[in-house]
């Protein structure tokens, strides 16, 4: 959802920012088939256009929940925080290895200089583990 606040500042201004997202947003593909995300132009100072706006997030909760896109979009994001924890940890212990501790300097200056390769200097490290 495109959220359009402080409408009540320059009704006119707000009517054609909401008629230009509009045109954009026909050009662009929805990331969740069957949901166009809806633009929606509210004033908080004057409490108009809220109602509206949770409207259009229950409704796209109760559309994505019907089509199986959020469930799924959920078992994504559990899968790609598991993997996001597995780095950090294995980043934290990498880091934490006595002998890497003792030659990663030594070796990132001779990556850095040109004496060692990248490749080189990672798997000697990663030999490490």
């Amino acid at each position: 959802m495109l959220v359009i606040n402080k409408a009540d500042i320059d009704q006119r201004a707000a009517h054609l920012a909401r008629n230009h997202l509009k045109n954009v947003m026909s050009l662009l593909r929805p990331a969740s088939p069957g949901w166009k995300p809806p633009i929606v132009t509210l004033s908080a100072l004057q409490q108009e256009g809220i109602a509206d706006f949770w409207t259009e997030i229950e409704r796209y909760r109760s559309a994505m929940a019907q089509s199986g896109a959020f469930a799924e979009k959920r078992r994504r994001q559990s899968l790609a925080w598991m993997w996001e924890l597995i780095n950090r940890g294995l980043r934290h212990r990498f880091r934490d290895h006595p002998k890497v501790k003792r030659d990663l300097e030594h070796l990132s200056r001779d990556v850095e200089q040109g004496i060692a390769t990248p490749a080189a200097a990672a798997e000697r490290l990663l030999d490490y583990l």
